[in-house]
């Protein structure tokens, strides 16, 4: 197997789990770092030999070799990626030689995605997902105990850092920086900044960081690659093409005086891929890219932003027009110029950081103008301040065009600015009787966000139509980050359908505590309106027995016996006790028009599947005795009976045997008889049905002899 991940992703905690796994199937797992393995120019044996633990015990490569496990031996060979260069063909023959010395051993390779692929003959390759919500918190469970409660909850009420944090290097790193007391940053750019600087500062990669070739200018080597990378609109660079950067930086290095020679381009994309964020693959060529998007886009932000300064600084028409044309006009650039927004509302009041904000978005407001709003939502209140009269006139100007589609626009940019300048237009919008109108600004592409209405947002909304405020409601619940939001608002609102749909939405998000408050605040008449369309994994187990009550009394109250059965089945689901002895009851009494095939079939069928579950002989009794007395029709309920007493066999049988029975009779009885018949019983229903056919035949000819004497007599001989 060639396990494949992007660095940090958990290649070695995977590796060590399969161990244990193995070890606890009595089968003997090896671990192994594939660089220094390879580096050593020994056999696998005698290099794992020399480990302390085994040195310690006098084991040698020739002892080792004898070791047998339940299974053939495991070798776990971590980081073929890190080999370098001048060991890729030692490695390569290392490989191949331990597959021909141990045909029947399990090889695992970590890596990540490389430009040369491990030589084992039908290997499969395995890539690791990202981490969900779940394994997130389950990570952190463990880690830090009692204390990740706190952080659990500022990862999932933080947009930026649930994403971040989906990769499990990132996660560690968070987590540690929040044990250490260190302060998460807020922002995209801020939290992979501190998570960069992070892996720069670890004892694994500092030291080599600082020394040659890269000499502490690994930042600078990154800035350059990413910024080429997102101006050819890809995500991977030629090695060809890096090589050009790297030297291009290098130079610049030294013409700056902070280099005194320009390094080898490999040796410099070499160290990055083994220390940094940087992954080399091999497909047709060898290629880089980073080892997530996310990299390459916070290290261009990094390039705009002292490109974005350098224009302020000079406050040149010209270079500032070739600004917003080169990367402000071009869409591949947007996540990066987001991140450069955040960056500058996260340094605050800073002069020139503020004014470059600023030129920001008034570039983006002659090319994009929700653009340059959502630039305006992100580089915070100082740059809007600057901002808000030039884009409050030209969104105004926008929405005050006839054409539907204009104004739709020019609303959706209104909402993205994330101010409340422009609740004059959309408050009546939302409170609108009419519903398209309401639901137009809700799905006309941007969010509508609380800030939008002003600081006394609350009020405002509860001012509202009840549909106004559910629309309201259900549209902030769809982003979990406004969970709190939703239940305070909520809580807070006389209209139990408010609530039951705010709790709804948050059940969707996991937010069981939050639905269970809301629950809670419902009187029982609003919560059996709810019930008829909620689902057990939408009502918290704590509001179970409450469920269960309403169910109960709805029960007593219901006349219609399909109600009843389907009061039970709900109730069941819930937990409700007592169910299947009501359920036979309910069974018991239906007649033979209120088991017709129709609507209802469906409520009596899981009743009687059900049964069959704890009392299978209740339900064959049942089913014979409704097929008898023509309520079914034994072909619709076919498999029910299943088993019945002797004594009832053989009345059946002596009815079969004994009895003149219409068509219709018979076939029922026979029905029931073929469903729990033996061998023995099978032999004499055979017999005594061929020995009524001999009499019917018998019978037959008698009356046809009669018929022909009749009409030879009349001289007719028909």
């Amino acid at each position: 197997m060639v396990l494949e991940a992007p660095a940090g992703s958990g290649k070695t905690t995977t590796l060590v789990q399969f161990a244990r796994r193995i070890l606890s199937d009595r089968g003997l797992p090896f671990l192994v770092d594939l660089p220094e393995w390879v580096g050593s120019h020994r056999s696998i044996l005698a290099f794992i030999a020399d480990y302390p633990a085994f040195a310690a015990r006098d084991l040698d490569a020739g002892l080792l070799s004898k070791l047998r496990g339940k299974q053939p031996p495991t070798f776990l060979l971590n980081g073929w990626n890190e080999v370098s260069i001048a060991n890729a063909g030692a490695a390569d023959a290392a490989l191949r030689e331990l597959e021909r010395s141990f045909p029947a051993s399990i090889i695992v390779v970590a890596t990540r995605l490389h430009r040369l692929i491990p030589p084992l003959r039908d290997a499969f390759r395995v890539q690791l997902n990202q981490l969900d919500r779940a394994k997130r918190n389950e990570y952190l469970d463990r880690a830090m105990g009692e204390s990740a409660h706190d952080l659990k909850v500022k990862l999932d009420s933080n947009r930026t850092l649930d994403s971040i944090t989906r990769t499990p290097l990132i996660l560690a790193e968070v987590a540690d920086l929040y044990r250490a007391g260190k302060e998460i940053p807020p922002t995209k750019m801020g939290v992979l900044g501190a998570v960069l600087h992070e892996i720069e500062q670890s004892a694994e990669h500092r030291v080599a960081l600082q020394q040659a070739p890269l000499r502490g200018h690994a930042a600078d080597y990154l800035r350059a690659l990413s910024m080429r990378m997102t101006e050819l609109g890809e995500t991977t660079i030629a090695d060809s093409e890096a090589r050009v950067v790297v030297n291009s930086v290098s130079d610049s290095l030294r013409v700056e005086g902070r280099m005194t020679s320009a390094p080898d381009p490999s040796e410099i994309l070499d160290e990055l891929s083994k220390r940094h964020v940087l992954v080399v693959s091999h497909q047709d060529e060898v290629t880089f890219r980073f080892q997530h998007q996310q990299f390459q886009e916070f290290y261009a932000a990094g390039g705009l932003g002292r490109l974005l300064l350098a224009v302020v600084n000079r406050n040149d028409a010209a270079e500032e027009q070739k600004f917003a044309k080169q990367y402000v006009n071009e869409p591949r650039w947007g996540e990066s110029l987001r991140m450069l927004a955040e960056d500058i509302a996260e340094r605050g009041a800073k002069a020139e950081f503020v004014e470059g904000g600023a030129r920001m978005v008034r570039m983006a407001l002659h090319v994009d103008p929700i653009f340059a709003a959502d630039l305006a939502n992100a580089s915070g209140p100082a740059v809007w301040a600057k901002v808000r009269d030039d884009v409050g006139k030209r969104l105004r100007a926008w929405y005050a065009q006839k054409d539907p589609h204009h104004r739709q626009c020019a609303l959706a940019a209104m909402l993205a600015t994330g101010w409340d300048d422009f609740k004059d237009i959309v408050v009546p919008l939302l409170a609108d009787a009419n519903d398209q109108v309401r639901l137009a600004v809700y799905h006309g592409g941007a969010e509508v966000l609380p800030a939008n209405l002003g600081p006394n947002w609350r009020d405002l909304v509860r001012s509202w139509p009840e549909e106004a405020r559910l629309n309201f409601v259900a549209d902030l619940a769809r982003n979990p980050w406004f969970a709190d939001n939703v239940e305070e608002i909520a809580l807070a609102d006389t209209s139990p359908k408010v609530r039951w749909n705010a709790a709804h939405m948050l059940s969707w998000y996991g937010f069981m505590e939050k639905v269970e408050r809301l629950l809670k605040s419902l009187d029982d008449a609003s919560l059996r309106e709810v019930l008829r369309t909620a689902r057990p994994d939408e009502i918290p187990n704590s509001q179970w027995p409450r469920v269960v009550a309403v169910y109960e009394q709805m029960y007593k109250e219901a006349s219609d016996p399909f109600e009843r059965l389907r009061l039970l089945h709900s109730s069941q689901t819930f937990g409700g006790t007592n169910i299947v002895e009501r359920m036979k009851a309910e069974l018991d009494g239906l007649g033979p028009d209120q088991l017709k095939p129709g609507d209802n079939q469906g409520q009596i069928r899981w009743a009687l599947d059900e049964l069959q579950k704890s009392d299978p002989k209740w339900v064959s009794e049942w089913a014979m005795r409704k097929v008898l007395d023509k309520s079914i029709w034994f072909g619709a309920w076919r498999g029910l009976i299943t088993k019945i007493s002797n004594e009832e066999a053989e009345a059946l049988y002596s009815r079969f045997s004994s009895e003149v029975l219409d068509q219709g009779e018979r076939q029922r009885v026979v029905s029931v008889l073929v469903s729990v018949m033996n061998a023995a019983l099978a032999a004499r229903v055979f017999g005594r049905a061929c020995e009524i056919r001999c009499v019917q035949y018998e019978q037959c000819a008698v009356a046809h002899s009669e018929r022909w004497s009749l009409g030879g007599e009349t001289g007719n001989s028909k």
